[in-house]
């Protein structure tokens, strides 16, 4: 049986933006914001422009704090994250509604031993009357529904269609977008998305 928790807040984040805020903010109220990680790689690639160091200033500039951003190689294997935890806390992964549902590591049942899978569904398990047991035993997931929010005025639904936008945008409205988009303006973020953002980031993350 698990003595604590930490919640880890997975993804690409190409860009981070404030819907993802929304959702950081929401696990911090929930567990405290010492127990809440956002993970994220380093890997970059048609459709994922930004480096970890990028992506961490834009989290920063939204007001996540420094010591819940961690890199890992994988998000949904937060290796360095759980390595600064006790061998005894159980982790919950907050997933996004479409990931919930496209991804197959993210359907808990039984394995061909009658044991069950290493990722659970947090609520069907603690309905179960089951108690949570280390992160090195289980994960649990938690679903995120997906944050609706606006920049500029105008609905944004994907990381894919913030760029796209963005490079649509004069200086003005992109130092006017990127205000919105974070909450604060950063010109080195700017430069930034200014550099990435190339016609073959286009590509759907």
């Amino acid at each position: 049986m698990a003595s604590g928790i930490v919640a880890v807040y997975g993804g690409r984040f190409h860009p981070f933006h404030k819907g993802h805020k929304a959702v950081y903010d929401g696990l911090a109220n929930k567990f405290g914001d010492s127990k809440v990680f956002i993970a994220t790689s380093d890997k970059t690639g048609p459709g994922s422009p930004f480096t970890f160091k990028e992506k961490r200033a834009m989290m920063l500039l939204a007001g996540v704090p420094g010591h819940a951003i961690k890199q890992e190689i994988s998000p949904y294997k937060p290796e360095n994250t759980l390595s600064t935890v006790s061998k005894d806390t159980a982790v919950l992964f907050a997933v996004g509604q479409k990931d919930m549902a496209e991804n197959p590591r993210f359907k808990p049942g039984l394995k061909k031993d009658g044991t069950a899978t290493y990722y659970q569904n947090l609520d069907d398990w603690l309905a179960s009357g089951k108690k949570l047991e280390p992160f090195e035993k289980h994960g649990y997931l938690i679903t995120i529904p997906s944050v609706k929010f606006t920049v500029l005025g105008k609905p944004a639904d994907s990381a894919t269609q913030l760029r796209a936008r963005y490079q649509t945008l004069d200086d003005k409205q992109r130092k006017e977008f990127l205000t919105d988009l974070f909450g604060a303006y950063d010109e080195v973020i700017q430069q930034v998305f200014d550099t990435r953002l190339t016609e073959g980031d286009m590509t759907a993350d």
